[in-house]
């Protein structure tokens, strides 16, 4: 069964990522944000656990959450732009709308699979949205910086 409320929060976090995709900002060396949310993902899997059914399903929807969070995520990173700002040198990055199309697709081929693997999967993919989510910033972020290094000369 649909339960909005497990959706709240990684709507927000959703929304929030979405309109930070295309605004022109510099790259971030700080890992701080993203470690926030792999935790309060983490941790919001782990409480979740002794409401859910743990069968083999219900493991391969957390496990496909995390890699598909991974693969979308570097994915993602390769669509911004980085680049050196000649005025105040510091190094930029720059999404495109394709760096929310891709996001959009991730997040929807998370859900997509965990709707297919179980048919009341919207509690267990509304708790993996947030572990989701994270990984694939970090995996953006990490892409991010080695086009910085490639681009530095240092890789």
């Amino acid at each position: 069964m649909f339960n909005l409320s497990d959706y709240i929060g990684p709507i927000i976090i959703f929304l929030l990522i979405a309109s930070r995709l295309v605004k022109t900002q510099p790259v971030k060396d700080s890992f701080k944000g993203v470690i926030i949310l792999i935790v309060i993902g983490a941790v919001s899997v782990y409480h979740a656990l002794p409401d859910l059914t743990l069968n083999f399903a219900t493991i391969v929807i957390i496990a496909w959450s995390c890699i598909t969070g991974l693969v979308f995520g570097a994915i993602r990173g390769t669509t911004v732009k980085v680049y050196l700002d000649r005025q105040t040198n510091t190094w930029m990055r720059s999404g495109s709308i394709m760096t929310i199309i891709v996001f959009v697709i991730g997040v929807a081929v998370n859900e997509g699979v965990a709707h297919l693997l179980l048919s009341n999967a919207s509690s267990i993919s509304g708790v993996t949205e947030m572990l989701h989510m994270g990984l694939s910033i970090l995996a953006g972020r990490i892409v991010h910086l080695n086009k910085r290094a490639i681009a530095q000369g240092r890789r």
